[in-house]
């Protein structure tokens, strides 16, 4: 419970404060005046817990706005109801009294004693009485709840018992419950299930003419589903569950099978599919070329997986007719010429070699 009052400064005749020559009570929730010493800057609630509306919270004062907030009765002081110019509101003395006279905001100053709910105090021009302002943080002309007012966050000008419910995720009206106006679409893809689920937002790069929300089975509370297409040369690479397009590439072959260290086929992956395992081209890697001098050269893998130049190898084939692999180098080939004689048996003492396996007279 607390004080409340017109928040906003009143036209020369009309406003709320003065203390009658007293200070004001600090006890804001009681209006019972025989036990006040002065005046009550806010509204009674005594008796008013489990209200169901504003019919249920009349305090008899008319210079008060009687609400009902969360079932809870609130009253805020507003003397545009009633009270003449040199009067203020005070239902701690019953409704209007007198203002004490001023010449300066100075002279007031003692009139009011310090309460969380009085922001400013001050000697009102036209009438020479005091007068006093109530905590309006936000300036919005809603006092908060604390100081009897309907103004449930009072740091946010946008929130008060008149703000009107918008997609914001602010409980905008102070209603209770955040986002709930009826013409707000939850299925509609700038408030996908929840205001702050914006497909458009959310779902960089993506043609917004395919944006669309999947409903989501709990509105206001979970958010539904945005789904799109990305729009030409960029794609959705790493599959995130939002469905960002967040990878630019051109688009040349259907594949990665040629290597030239570019990604082809815009999967953001460079030359995965070239042929590593038995290409002569690249074998075991990109640009390892098997060479075979006079002979044929493959390219061999292991058995083991991926391919690479730890598991691949250049291997020689076969020889062209004429030539022998002596060494087993693949660098140098086929690099013996010979062509066999003696039905390709050594033959002893002819300087020869019959076999062609790169000795002479061997065995002999």
């Amino acid at each position: 419970m607390g004080c409340s009052g017109n928040t906003s400064p009143p036209p020369d005749g009309q406003g709320g404060g003065g203390g009658g020559g007293a200070p004001p009570d600090v006890d804001a929730g009681d209006t019972d005046a025989a036990e006040d010493t002065g005046s009550d800057t806010g509204g009674d609630t005594d008796g008013a817990v489990g209200c169901t509306g504003a019919a249920g919270c009349d305090d008899g004062i008319s210079c008060t706005i009687d609400r009902c907030i969360g079932g809870e009765c609130l009253h805020e002081i507003d003397s545009l109801l009633g009270c003449e110019p040199y009067q203020y509101c005070d239902p701690g003395q019953g409704g209007c009294v007198d203002a004490p006279a001023c010449e300066h905001d100075f002279d007031c100053e003692s009139v009011f004693i310090e309460h969380p709910c009085i922001a400013t105090k001050y000697c009102r021009p036209s009438t020479k009485t005091c007068s006093f302002l109530l905590l309006d943080e936000d300036k919005d002309g809603h006092p908060p709840l604390s100081c009897g007012g309907d103004d449930c966050d009072d740091t946010i000008p946008a929130v008060h018992g008149d703000g009107f419910e918008v997609c914001d995720g602010l409980d905008n009206d102070c209603s209770g419950a955040v986002d709930d106006h009826p013409t707000i679409d939850f299925e509609s893809p700038k408030t996908c299930g929840t205001c702050s689920n914006n497909c458009y937002e959310k779902l960089l790069n993506n043609d917004p003419a395919t944006i669309a929300c999947e409903p989501s089975p709990m509105p206001m509370q979970v958010p539904g589903k945005c789904s799109g297409s990305c729009v030409q040369d960029y794609h959705d690479v790493d599959k995130d569950p939002v469905g960002t397009c967040e990878y630019y590439c051109i688009k040349s072959m259907p594949d990665d099978s040629t290597c030239n260290n570019k990604d082809d086929d815009c999967d953001g992956l460079k030359d995965e599919d070239v042929d590593l395992c038995t290409s002569i081209t690249n074998c075991g890697k990109c640009g390892q070329a098997c060479v075979a001098p006079h002979g044929t050269p493959s390219c061999v893998n292991n058995g083991s997986t991926p391919c690479s130049q730890a598991n691949t190898q250049c291997k020689i084939a076969q020889c062209d007719p004429g030539y022998w692999d002596i060494d087993g180098s693949t660098f140098t080939g086929c690099e013996y010429a010979c062509t066999l004689s003696n039905g390709g048996v050594e033959k002893c003492a002819d300087a020869v070699d019959n076999d062609c396996d790169g000795s002479i007279d061997e065995g002999c």
